[in-house]
């Protein structure tokens, strides 16, 4: 074995608060409210779907389904989150289940940080 590389689960976790500044600013709080609610929502059934699907699903779902997480991500300042959505389209089709399976990881913790951010931001403002 020439290398083994090391995860390095506990990354950090990145928003640029700017972009969801500007999501506020754009709709007004009581609309952002409700379309960040919604897009949590999706986030979660997505993040669900992913790990169903890790476990036996195709290449092309997904590829597909993480560039859904992303397009959600991307617009609201979830920077980390889109990223490693952007990574798990990438590597999908290229049929390495290890590279997969650890893109596939990475996204549900990322994930799961990202939903716990909003729910914290949320309990925040009251």
């Amino acid at each position: 074995m020439k290398g083994v590389t090391v995860l390095w689960p506990d990354e950090p976790l990145k928003m640029d608060a700017d972009r969801l500044a500007g999501f506020y600013l754009d709709l007004g709080e009581a609309r952002a409210n409700l379309a960040l609610a919604s897009a949590v929502a999706d986030l979660e059934a997505l993040l669900a779907d992913a790990a169903t699907l890790s476990a036996g699903g195709s290449a092309a779902d997904l590829a597909r389904l993480a560039r859904r997480i992303r397009d959600i991500a991307e617009p609201l300042g979830f920077c980390s989150l889109a990223r490693v959505a952007t990574d798990a389209a990438q590597i999908a089709p290229r049929c390495d289940p290890v590279a997969l399976a650890a893109v596939l990881a990475r996204l549900q913790r990322q994930g799961g940080r990202t939903l716990k951010m909003v729910w914290d931001l949320q309990d925040l403002s009251g």
